[in-house]
């Protein structure tokens, strides 16, 4: 399947359960037709991992980690700006974001579905001051590619659920 199409089918979130895949299962239905099924529910330990190694590096400053967490070619589609693609340029953004003071980071899975190739993941994430204080609640769409055995990000998007301030 082109990835193209795929990831704006997935992002759109047209026909994103039957399309988004390449099949027709539903988000908790698993292949069970041969011996070595796709496990979607072991795959949401995994990704909740990853998302708290994510979580501990931007808390940390770890930059390398956060940048290394998503493919070579990797989008992040931020909020208020144009689309981030590729390592170095996600690099830059990332370096941006640490300057914030976010001393408290969580991500929660709402639902993850898709197959041993691509899962797509949507969740909520806090980032607060560490005081008490939220520096900005919202949701997400990522999707994960495996790349030599491993799960990186190959897109992602956000957006804040906080109103914006009324214009004076």
């Amino acid at each position: 399947m082109n990835q193209v199409p795929f990831f704006l089918l997935a992002i759109t979130f047209a026909g994103l359960l039957s399309i988004g895949c390449g099949n027709n299962n539903t988000a908790s239905k698993t292949s069970t037709d041969s011996a070595s099924a796709f496990d979607i529910h072991a795959m949401k330990k995994t990704i909740e991992e990853k998302d708290n190694g994510f979580a501990k590096a931007f808390i940390t400053g770890d930059s390398a980690t956060m940048v290394n967490s998503f493919t070579e070619d990797g989008k992040i589609f931020p909020p208020n700006s144009d689309a981030v693609i590729g390592r170095s340029a996600i690099a830059g953004l990332v370096s941006q974001y640490l300057k914030f003071g976010i001393k408290e980071f969580r991500d929660e899975t709402t639902a993850l579905y898709g197959n041993e190739d691509n899962l797509i993941e949507e969740g909520n994430y806090f980032r607060g001051d560490g005081k008490g204080n939220t520096i900005d609640k919202g949701k997400y769409i990522d999707v994960w590619r495996k790349v030599d055995g491993d799960w990186k990000i190959y897109s992602e998007i956000f957006n804040t659920s906080i109103p914006a301030a009324p214009s004076k």
